[in-house]
């Protein structure tokens, strides 16, 4: 029996957010609960509505100079979805809209509408169908087509209040791996071997390293105009895993001096980095103490992100001190190419406390969002394995 009268079954079935709350607590306005006391003790109904009184200031409140915690939301989120973010104390959300036509005027209102009633902003939205365009990055002859309809998402965004979008250079618009590891606890984080990718056919019309470099100045010449038209934020992100190719298929954001190449195109400061600390730390080249899996490696399967953690947190400050990051993924892995996994926040070889210490002390005042992490192995393991890496990043 439990110390309320009830089985322990019962009981069990009755905590909240799994606490003992059903165990040892005696709520008064419920005549189930105590009959003999509901009885003699009334309580106004409005508890059930909400506190009233004073309350006090709360010393856990996400610092208003510091990042923005972020949470993804599917383009049509209910309300109990949104309620969520909430209560994890996430300030902002984003979401993916598959298709262009799909993403009317209406549907963005819509959408902003029900994420400010739950005191939440709608921060970034993106579209599939051009964030990863094949014609655009291709170069083909639908190229002008694609153009216009990239230059009207922007508009529509823009007139919506949202004014941040995405994009990542992968002519394939997939991101690769390998199958699963087992990480902490038996969960199971995706798995990505390079050596495995290599075996991958070759694309005999593929365009070398050059000619998507030109595709790609092309692109930012074309629509860096309209991102100032529209006040607008475009963020690249690098490419995953961050090898040379492919597939045969040239992977072009996989260095820092990459993004700088990028950055050099423009010259409004609109063109800003995805930093997506899963991807960079997957093409670090840790030291053997850390990582023998490189050491005998064909180098083509290595990532050129630098020789250190260091690396990436010293480049995360010099971008966020430009005003060159508009977004950060927080992710972390078990190693680096050419084999990693990905797992869970605070059991990788990033640091992500230092991280998230870095961008508070260097004034970062954009989003931060949990990347991709293995579920929870529960009923609810993709919800409960966000709301531990939120909490985590709201420490």
């Amino acid at each position: 029996m439990s110390h309320n009268g009830s089985t322990t079954e019962e009981a069990a079935s009755a905590t909240q957010g799994g606490t003992m709350q059903a165990y040892f607590y005696q709520d008064l306005s419920d005549p189930a609960s105590s009959p003999a006391v509901a009885a003699r003790v009334r309580v106004p109904d409005t508890d059930n509505e909400q506190q009233s009184g004073m309350t006090l200031s709360n010393p856990n409140h996400i610092r208003p100079d510091g990042p923005r915690v972020c949470a993804f939301v599917g383009p049509a989120p209910t309300d109990q979805e949104l309620q969520f973010v909430e209560q994890m104390g996430a300030t902002h959300v984003f979401t993916w809209i598959e298709k262009l036509a799909d993403m009317t005027p209406a549907r963005l209102a819509a959408l902003k509408d029900a994420v400010e009633r739950r005191n939440l902003q709608l921060n970034n939205v993106g579209c599939l169908e051009l964030a990863k365009c094949p014609d655009i990055i291709l170069h083909t002859d639908n190229y002008a087509a694609r153009l216009t309809q990239f230059g009207s998402m922007l508009a529509m965004l823009s007139e919506a209040g949202i004014h941040t979008t995405t994009f990542t250079w992968e002519a394939s618009g997939k991101v690769y791996s390998t199958g699963q590891s087992v990480v902490r606890g038996g969960g199971l984080g995706r798995r990505c071997n390079a050596r495995r990718l290599a075996a991958l056919p070759v694309d005999p019309n593929a365009p070398t390293d050059e000619q998507l470099w030109s595709n790609l100045e092309t692109f930012v010449r074309d629509v860096m105009p309209l991102c100032v038209q529209y006040n607008m934020v475009l963020a690249l992100h690098p490419n995953d895993p961050p090898l040379r190719h492919v597939g045969g298929m040239p992977c072009l954001i996989r260095s820092f001096s990459d993004f700088e190449r990028v950055f050099a195109l423009d010259h409004s400061g609109r063109l800003q980095a995805e930093f997506c600390c899963g991807t960079i730390s997957e093409g670090l080249r840790l030291p053997p103490a850390h990582d023998l899996a490189h050491v005998t490696a064909d180098p083509a399967l290595l990532g050129s992100f630098g020789d250190s953690c260091e690396a990436l947190y010293s480049n995360l400050v010099a971008f966020v001190l430009r005003q060159r990051v508009a977004i950060v993924h927080l992710r972390n892995c078990t190693a680096c190419l050419p084999d990693f996994a990905e797992t869970y926040l605070d059991d990788g070889f990033l640091d992500i406390a230092h991280i998230i210490d870095l961008l508070v002390q260097n004034g970062y005042r954009g989003t931060i969002i949990l990347d991709h992490t293995p579920p929870f192995n529960s009923v609810d393991g993709a919800a409960a394995a966000t709301a531990f890496s939120l909490g985590y990043d709201l420490r």
